[in-house]
């Protein structure tokens, strides 16, 4: 396949989760705000099929891509990499109508268009994290600095590479609602040892051309996952000193942080996050996953889900159609539901034989909700 690019001036215009996790409201922590009773252990996620069983073989090509679990997820087939070895699925975004893009860490961008996947363009270096804009649009983030775009209504082989003026290793980007419909407001994160760096593009090109990128660095912190909602962008990780969990916001005129972690894990650090608002926020960290809520009186409420450590290890991606559809996705091959009031799991057994391969990203629109991983490339209908 002959892949086009454009080095150059860039121009673009969960069976029950733990019931609840219980309703009753503990005294609030000795450090912190109130938190919620977790379920006994033995509630904690009931899986669908023992360790012990038959493990779908994730080395192995997918040929039964029409068979699917009871649970409505249908496997697709994942094309070889440049060398013959199966690919590791980093993430995934759904712009809706069938028009689905995958990233490999060994560097393949990956299109689905409604029959299959297809190699569309090979980026040479490892890749991180995916966003998709408005139109079509769609950014990737890599390892050694590397920034891609892919401009709406470009064939999907036309990728430039836009020059952001590092080498760190890239772990996200996304794209924000821009001021006005000439500027942009584009953050990406960079994260080198203790040091963590966010560059802000607003549209602005120097004289050659180029985005110009303001950036702002944060000593003693490990941004580990970042996500755009409107105008404001939302950064979360491990602060290393003070050391514990941070979130912070910001919306084009500095960073600040409106919501405190959970009081009771706050030496996890967050490995990743969904905003449905401030009084509707989840959030994983090492240990649990965490659902904050407006609460009573408008006092706001952390409640704690544990996560079983052997089947359901962390990170975690989330991905909502709304605050009452929420799904999950986590290693092991674990998917959860929630639906405003309890979290289900969402079986991928298939023939008495479990899923194993580690999800590392879930996207989904109108129709569909996709989660990827190891060799392994997940759909379902929303409406099953």
């Amino acid at each position: 396949m002959k892949h086009v690019l454009i080095v150059a001036l860039f121009a673009v215009n969960a069976v029950r989760l733990a019931a609840c996790a219980s309703s009753e409201v503990e005294a609030p922590d000795a450090d912190g705000g109130p938190s919620v009773n977790p379920p006994p252990p033995e509630a904690e996620l009931p899986l669908d099929a023992s360790p012990s069983s038959d493990v779908i073989d994730a080395s192995a090509p997918d040929d039964a891509s029409t068979e699917c679990t009871e649970g409505g997820w249908c496997r697709t087939a994942v094309p070889r990499g440049r060398d013959g070895g199966v690919l590791s699925l980093a993430d995934v975004w759904d712009h809706g109508g069938g028009d689905v893009w995958t990233i490999a860490e060994e560097g393949l961008v990956l299109h689905w268009e409604k029959s299959g996947w297809s190699v569309a363009f090979d980026a040479g270096v490892t890749l991180t994290h995916l966003w998709g804009t408005e139109g079509g649009g769609l950014w990737i983030a890599g390892k050694n600095g590397t920034l891609l775009h892919h401009a709406p209504g470009t064939a999907p082989s036309i990728w430039e590479v836009v020059p952001i003026g590092t080498t760190a290793d890239l772990i996200s980007v996304c794209e924000g609602t821009a001021q006005s419909p000439a500027s942009r407001n584009v953050w990406v994160a960079a994260s080198v040892g203790t040091t963590s760096t966010v560059f802000h593009w607003d549209g602005a090109t120097g004289s050659d051309g180029k985005p110009t990128w303001a950036s702002s660095a944060m000593t003693l912190a490990q941004a580990r996952t970042m996500r755009c909602v409107d105008n404001r962008v939302w950064l979360a990780g491990l602060s290393v000193s003070p050391y514990g969990s941070f979130i912070r916001v910001n919306d084009g005129t500095g960073w600040t942080s409106p919501i405190a972690p959970p009081a009771s894990k706050q030496d996890d650090g967050v490995n990743s996050l969904w905003i449905a608002g401030e009084s509707d926020l989840w959030l994983s960290s090492e240990r649990a996953l965490f659902h904050r809520t407006a609460g009573d009186a408008g006092v706001p409420v952390w409640a704690s889900y544990p996560i079983d450590l052997a089947f359901f290890a962390p990170p975690m991606k989330f991905w909502a159609a709304s605050a009452s559809d929420l799904w999950i996705a986590g290693r092991h091959g674990r998917i959860y539901h929630w639906d405003g009031s309890e979290m289900r799991i969402s079986p991928t057994s298939r023939n008495g034989a479990i899923l194993d391969s580690r999800l590392r990203g879930i996207s989904g629109s109108a129709d569909d909700v996709w989660v990827v991983g190891d060799n392994v490339a997940l759909h379902r209908k929303r409406s099953e």
